[in-house]
């Protein structure tokens, strides 16, 4: 498996690894959820940490899918505590963040679940110098999928005023209703279109699409 991360597309469609779909007021839910539905975003499955979904993932090669490096770390917790209007408040600090055990992850892709072999964070990803970007993991699996086919992998840097799908499970709401938002298991599906191109800049090219 080649360690360069590349960005994925098929055609002209981006996938987006960790999907929030802001609903439109003026469209249905259903029409988001019919265009995630389409047989081509097939490869876009559920990231599992125990038995909770925790982000969404692509298929890039038969054992190997590309996630979200922010999904695979956790914390543990220290308990803290002010003292505000005169009142004691408790709050629970992260400390000693790290990737979690693999073996409390599964992939879910069309209804099949498959274990976790490797988590493979991208090299800048924990780098203190580049502050959480390069927001990116390949995870091996220990097993391929059945009648899956991975994505097409894109090694073109020109994705400017592309249009793109973004596909996944993940925080979602109508966006005149902000109380609306929140986690949910549902696969939604938005259309936009790539503007500009910034970020941190890795191997002499700028890593986020706008």
């Amino acid at each position: 498996m080649n360690n360069h991360f590349f960005t994925l597309t098929l055609m002209t469609t981006i996938f987006l690894l960790f999907f929030s779909g802001i609903i439109r007021h003026d469209v249905n839910e259903k029409e988001y959820m019919k265009l995630a539905g389409e047989k081509q975003f097939d490869v876009v499955g559920q990231v599992y940490i125990d038995t909770t979904s925790t982000g969404s993932c692509v298929l890039i090669h038969e054992k190997f899918v590309l996630s979200a490096a922010h999904v695979f770390i956790v914390s543990d917790y220290r308990e803290d505590s002010i003292i505000q209007d005169g009142q004691k408040i408790i709050s629970y600090q992260p400390y000693n963040n790290h990737v979690v055990d693999v073996s409390k992850v599964s992939i879910k892709i069309k209804g099949q679940k498959r274990a976790v072999k490797k988590i493979i964070l991208h090299p800048n990803y924990l780098d203190s110098t580049s502050e959480g970007t390069c927001d990116l993991v390949i995870i091996e699996l220990e097993s391929s999928f059945k009648g899956v086919k991975p994505v097409l992998l894109n090694k073109n840097f020109d994705e400017m005023s592309f249009n793109v799908v973004g596909v996944g499970f993940g925080v979602s709401g109508i966006a005149d209703k902000p109380q609306s938002v929140f986690p949910s298991e549902k696969k939604i599906a938005g259309q936009n279109i790539i503007d500009s191109i910034g970020g941190f800049e890795y191997s002499g090219k700028q890593s986020l699409l706008f």
